[in-house]
């Protein structure tokens, strides 16, 4: 079995199962900003909708 598959089965990221290349605290704020980057997504869409 690859790794790839072993991170699958467990349920997590390949890249962190594998050891990620990325500091922590870096992957920690890119994922906080994708977080982020959705909320404010949502919340333009749902204005919008409302204005309508």
């Amino acid at each position: 079995m690859s790794w790839y598959t072993d991170a699958a089965q467990g349920g997590e990221p390949a890249l962190l199962a594998r050891g990620a290349s990325l500091p922590g605290g870096l992957t920690i704020a890119l994922v906080f900003l994708a977080i982020a980057a959705v909320c404010l997504t949502a919340a333009y869409l749902v204005k919008r909708s409302a204005r309508r």
